[in-house]
């Protein structure tokens, strides 16, 4: 996330922030201890936003005129209808709300299944390709994902 947020500071020209949600739409929610741990990660470091807010468009309006920054797999998802019980017109309302509070999205690539997967390869509705934009691979590629980096970490003893 450092190196993601390095670069997304340049690209934009601007100092970004964190954002820990303790609230996942796909995985249970953060308990205390895992919370204080991520936590420590970035005192002194960085600027770090606590939520309870598991999707994008209830992001959009506590931080309205923002530019998410996710990485593949959380792009494909903002644009599944499953999270959306299943429904078109509950997404594309959802995507509304989000460009009406002025918000967008930086999309970097990632590796799934030994295939670099990138923008181009998610099915954005057209009406609403305007709020994404790739980051180019030759600016930013960490094939491990953050559960990963954590999982690898707490193996070896360390916190992060």
């Amino acid at each position: 996330h450092w190196e993601l947020a390095e670069i997304t500071s340049k690209l934009l020209s601007r100092p970004v922030n964190f954002e820990l949600s303790i609230l996942n739409v796909d995985k249970p929610s953060l308990q205390e201890p895992e919370i204080r741990t991520r936590i420590n990660q970035f005192a002194n470091k960085a600027t770090l936003l606590i939520t309870r807010t598991p999707v994008f468009n209830q992001k959009s309006r506590y931080f309205p005129n923002c530019t998410f920054v996710m990485g593949w797999d959380t792009a494909d998802r903002l644009v599944d209808v499953k999270y959306y019980n299943g429904s078109i017109s509950n997404m594309m309302s959802a995507l509304e709300q989000i460009r009406n509070n002025n918000c967008r999205f930086l999309v970097a690539g990632r590796e799934v299944n030994g295939v670099f997967q990138t923008l181009q390869d998610i099915s954005i509705p057209a009406n609403m390709a305007d709020i994404f934009t790739e980051i180019p691979e030759s600016a930013f590629r960490h094939d491990l994902s953050s559960s990963m980096i954590r999982a690898t970490n707490h193996t070896k003893g360390d916190r992060i």
